[in-house]
């Protein structure tokens, strides 16, 4: 029984580290996009 637990308790952990490294990647993108636009804005307003 204690055995079940740990494992989802590891499987649980890997699960939100999975989430948290998505996040972290969408982040990084939207930063990213973000960036280019304001780069494109600051290119026209010369």
């Amino acid at each position: 029984m204690q055995k079940s637990a740990v494992a989802k308790d590891s499987e649980i952990q890997a699960l939100k580290a999975k989430l948290d490294a998505g996040e972290l990647a969408r982040k990084l993108a939207v930063t990213e996009a973000l960036s280019d636009v304001q780069k494109e804005r600051d290119a026209l307003a010369l």
